[in-house]
Formats: C-alpha cells, sequence, structure tokens
C-alpha cells in the first residue's frame, strides 16, 4: 500500500465546481513544457540578477501560494520586477516565468499554454491535493 503523498497541482476553479456538482473528479488543466522552458530562459535573464529559483520552491511557496489564483502572483510580478524597471517583461514573459515556478514545484505538465489573461489566471488557482 502506497503512502499519501502531498501533490501540487493546478486546478480550475469552474472545472471543479462543476465536477463537484457531478460527482467526478475534476480535470487537471496543465501546462506545456516549452513554456515552462521559456519561463526558465526569462527567469535566467531577468530575475536571476537578484533571485534564485530556490527561493520560489518548497513549502515557502507553497504555504504563500495555496488555494489563491495565479493572477495575484502574475499581479505582483508585473508590477514590481524587475526591480529596476517594473512591468519592463511582457504579460506572457510573466506568466511564463509562473509556469516556470509551477514546474519547478512539481505542478504536473503536459497540457496547452497557459495564456496571459487576466481572466485565465484568475481561475486557474494553485492548490494542494492528497493522493493515495
Amino acid at each position: 500500500m502506497r503512502g499519501l503523498a502531498l501533490t501540487l497541482v493546478l486546478v480550475a476553479a469552474p472545472a471543479a465546481a462543476a465536477a463537484q456538482q457531478n460527482g467526478t473528479a475534476a480535470a487537471e488543466p496543465k501546462y506545456a513544457e516549452a513554456q515552462a522552458a521559456r519561463g526558465a530562459t526569462a527567469f535566467r535573464q531577468n530575475c536571476q540578477s537578484c533571485h534564485t529559483s530556490k527561493q520560489f520552491i518548497g513549502s515557502a511557496f507553497e504555504k504563500a501560494r495555496s488555494d489563491q489564483p495565479l493572477f495575484g502572483l502574475f499581479d505582483q510580478l508585473r508590477t514590481t520586477m524587475p526591480q529596476d524597471e517594473p512591468g519592463r517583461l511582457s504579460a506572457q514573459q510573466y506568466v511564463d516565468i509562473i509556469v516556470y515556478l509551477l514546474k519547478e514545484n512539481a505542478y504536473s505538465a503536459g497540457g496547452e499554454e497557459i495564456p496571459a489573461n487576466d481572466e485565465t489566471l484568475k481561475k486557474l488557482k494553485f492548490r494542494k491535493i492528497l493522493e493515495q
């Protein structure tokens, strides 16, 4: 028998609500690997001079973001980073960096790219689940 493993997943709130109403498990939206790779490059080029990716990995990241929409982190990044010129990156670059952080935090890949769309980012949440 396998023990419980804490897994971080990205869940779309409307899909989860619809699944609960229908009594089925929510489908797990997933990011594209190519987007995470672009995010890694953008992180190295724009963030790494002040930050390490390790600052955004693990329990502190999980606690700070648990069940919060991706939009919160997106909005924080685009309005405060890079420190010398906030908002310098494109909206897509900020989202790509978030996707890179999702990958580094063991979120699942295998889906479509997450768009730089405020409404979509407000629906997608950082969510913890327990798997057996």
